[in-house]
């Protein structure tokens, strides 16, 4: 799937109708601007590695209980 222009339509549907369990992994740069639509896609116990953040949205992770 391309990536660009991914603000279009409904992305999360689009990701789920190939991944339909959800994907292992997203390697996110702009965690505050797409973490909505990463949690949306990401599989139980899967994983978000984030290096960078956009700068704009900051981002505020809590804790779940186990």
């Amino acid at each position: 799937m391309d990536h660009e222009g991914h603000r279009e339509g409904d992305p999360a549907a689009e990701i789920r109708k190939l991944a339909p369990a959800g994907v292992d992994l997203v390697a996110e740069v702009a965690l505050g601007a797409n973490l909505a639509l990463d949690l949306a896609v990401l599989r139980t116990r899967g994983t978000i590695s984030t290096y960078a953040n956009d700068g704009g949205k900051p981002v505020e992770l809590g804790r779940r209980a186990a």
